[in-house]
């Protein structure tokens, strides 16, 4: 081979390698340019508030949380455009998930406990026409659980019982990474089951923050936890601890759940209210192994129902 020919060839192969590192590198900037560009939003409305978040790469990277004066229908969706406007900051929207604290059949909520003016409206429909994205709703407990399952793939292996503990109680439950719906939607909670006959008292009842919240008041949770130590503060922590260790004992004879995670407005609580769940539980046991249980903390309690709702 003379030295025109290799030289020839030494040309070739620098092109073709030129060609191969551009490409790899236009890759990467393309990559980035369509995750900016593609805009996810996480849409979680609770009873008591609406939190929307802007999701990049797996994270929140921008949150907008309005607490609502009124349930009305026009409130509700203007709270509900005003937090997506905000987070989207002028953006397009390509996809956004909805979790809400309803029942959900074909896609639409059918029954609200707390929040009833979800029934009346088709939300979904109303912000495709709005945003013209891709706009998926679920259950707001089963979203929060999704989150969990997808962070963390050793409960993919496991019986696993999310617990939304907020103004309401909602829950959803897994099977080897399989979300639990039934043909009604209704696999998983425990929130609307009866546990006084007297009175038709639900879970919600007895251990829900509606039950304890002072009327008028939207902020209590702080003002409690402020005042941990005070003689209120503390019958609160006893009594809506052993509410909910009474609705767990049940779930667990219901579901026999290898964990128990347990996520919304209340975990805040958790530190003080543990004690008293676990302590119903170990009374009212049917066998010891049930105090084996683990009972933590969401991963990411206020943050797991939007990032659930859009990363799947």
């Amino acid at each position: 081979m003379n030295l025109i020919s290799l030289i020839s060839n030494g040309i070739i192969i620098y092109a073709v390698f030129s060609i191969l590192v551009l490409g790899y590198f236009f890759t990467i900037v393309y990559n980035k340019v369509m995750a900016k560009n593609d805009l996810k939003i996480g849409v979680d409305v609770g009873a008591s508030k609406v939190l929307v978040a802007r999701i990049q790469n797996g994270k929140v990277v921008a949150r907008e949380k309005i607490y609502f004066s009124n349930r009305s229908e026009a409130y509700i969706l203007k709270s509900v455009f005003s937090a997506i406007d905000g987070v989207a900051d002028g953006r397009k929207v390509k996809k956004i998930g909805i979790g809400v604290p309803c029942v959900i059949a074909g896609g639409k909520a059918r029954r609200c406990f707390n929040i009833p003016i979800l029934e009346k409206i088709d939300l979904k429909e109303i912000l495709e026409k709005k945003y013209g994205a891709k706009v998926t709703i679920m259950n707001d407990t089963k979203a929060m659980l999704r989150y969990e399952l997808w962070r963390n793939s050793a409960l993919r292996k496991k019986r696993v019982l999310f617990i939304a503990w907020g103004t309401g109680i909602g829950s959803a439950f897994s099977i080897n990474g399989q979300i639990q719906e039934g043909p009604r939607g209704l696999a998983g909670e425990i929130g609307h089951s009866i546990v006084c006959i007297e009175g038709g008292g639900s879970l919600e009842d007895y251990a829900a923050g509606r039950t304890f919240q002072p009327k008028g008041k939207s902020l209590w949770l702080q003002e409690v936890l402020d005042n941990k130590n005070s003689r209120r503060s503390k019958l609160i922590f006893s009594k809506i601890g052993q509410g909910l260790g009474i609705g767990i004992l049940n779930a667990i004879y219901h579901y026999d759940p290898d964990m128990i995670i347990i996520g919304g407005g209340l975990y805040r609580f958790l530190p003080f209210t543990i004690p008293h769940i676990r302590k119903t539980i170990n009374q009212n046991a049917l066998i010891p192994d049930l105090a084996k249980i683990k009972i933590i903390r969401s991963h990411l309690p206020e943050d797991a129902g939007v990032l659930g709702s859009v990363l799947y």
